[in-house]
């Protein structure tokens, strides 16, 4: 009887460690699909989208000339080192004559951090993107250019927009979307000075990076992982975090310098104060927060406007781009652009040409969203 057990071992192992695999790839294979239903997206970043530049103020930029995926959207980055502000096929002749050098009727330059940047969104989604298609289609031949980088905080986006006025860069208008993130001391938030930003990914890392953006659930235990390292580490940011008065005094700061080089060229310069998605569960301290920014704004003679009306209008699974990610969606970033809209909408009518001038300009007559 115990020599038949003792022959019979090994295919009973056999046969478990084969339902193991079986059940395993299973499992995983149903889990893919249901991330795949949900519309879960790896949020993954791209290494080759972004150079590392060494400096303190801004330590990396978008690689001039990138296309490819970015957290699971294809990104277009022009020769500039600029996301491309797309236009749909009715306004491609505004685009064109740009692109040969005519000059549009006014600029406008939107800075900020991966919120303005899209992310997580197609070219065409962004909120410059749709903030330049409402502009053509109320008539404004008004173009907007797009400095929005993931990780920018204040102070990168000072030395981004020193950047752009020193290779010859040309706005009428400069407009900060200002997030709970510019509250902050540190200016190299994707840590381009320490982790593997800073140097050539190796083989391993590429392979990686390769499978968590086609095998989602590979991507979600990864991120588990990491929000358990986190979560124990104390590294989750409360909401008390961003009204640190040094913290504030600092971005402020940042700015005011930003307002001084508008003003010495003669550039209208305001900032949007971004309500985040945390205001669906703490509306009291969320509103303390906006208080606080609009206070210091108030102090350096900045002219603030509130980016609310996403927040007012949709619920949190509408604003977000993605159910794990709070980045704002397609929908959101409408209501975003149309926000910045109706803040630019009066300055842009106190330089509207005369109905003669529109006429012979065969411009449209603007109207209000």
């Amino acid at each position: 009887m115990s020599s038949t057990r003792a022959e019979g071992a090994p295919g009973g192992l056999g046969a478990k460690l084969l339902a193991l695999v079986v059940a395993t790839g299973v499992s995983l294979g149903l889990s893919e699909a249901v991330l795949r239903a949900i519309d879960f997206q790896p949020r993954g970043a791209n290494r080759d989208m972004f150079v590392n530049t060494g400096r303190a103020l801004l330590p990396h930029t978008l690689t001039p000339g990138f296309d490819g995926l970015y957290t699971g959207q294809r990104v277009r980055v022009d020769a500039d080192g600029r996301r491309v502000v797309a236009v749909r096929p009715e306004h491609a002749a505004n685009a064109e004559a740009w692109a040969r050098g005519e000059s549009p009727r006014a600029s406008v330059l939107l800075l900020g951090d991966s919120v303005v940047f899209g992310q997580g969104l197609p070219n065409d989604e962004t909120i410059a993107s749709q903030l330049q298609n409402l502009l053509l289609d109320r008539g404004y031949g008004v173009r907007v250019q797009n400095i929005g980088v993931p990780g920018y905080t204040s102070w990168n986006e000072y030395a981004a927009l020193s950047d752009f006025f020193g290779a010859g860069g040309h706005a009428d208008a400069v407009v900060v979307v200002y997030i709970p993130n510019d509250v902050t001391l540190e200016n190299d938030h994707l840590r381009m000075a320490e982790d593997a930003y800073a140097v050539p990914p190796s083989a391993f890392h590429r392979l990686t990076s390769f499978l968590y953006q086609r095998v989602y659930t590979l991507y979600l235990v990864r991120e588990a992982l990491v929000s358990l390292r986190d979560l124990f580490r104390g590294e989750a940011r409360e909401l008390t975090d961003f009204l640190d008065p040094e913290a504030l005094a600092y971005s402020m700061e940042a700015l005011s310098r930003m307002a001084a080089a508008c003003e010495e060229r003669g550039i209208r310069f305001s900032v949007g104060v971004y309500r985040d998605t945390w205001h669906y569960a703490d509306a009291e301290r969320s509103l303390e927060y906006e208080a606080a920014i609009f206070a210091g704004l108030a102090a350096e003679g900045i002219e603030g406007f509130r980016l609310e009306s996403h927040i007012r209008e949709l619920s949190l699974r509408e604003v977000r781009v993605f159910w794990n990610d709070a980045h704002p969606g397609e929908r959101a970033s409408g209501f975003i652009a149309r926000d910045i809209f109706r803040h630019l909408e009066p300055w842009l009518r106190e330089g509207e040409p005369t109905p003669a001038t529109r006429a012979g300009l065969n411009l449209p007559t603007p109207t209000t969203p």
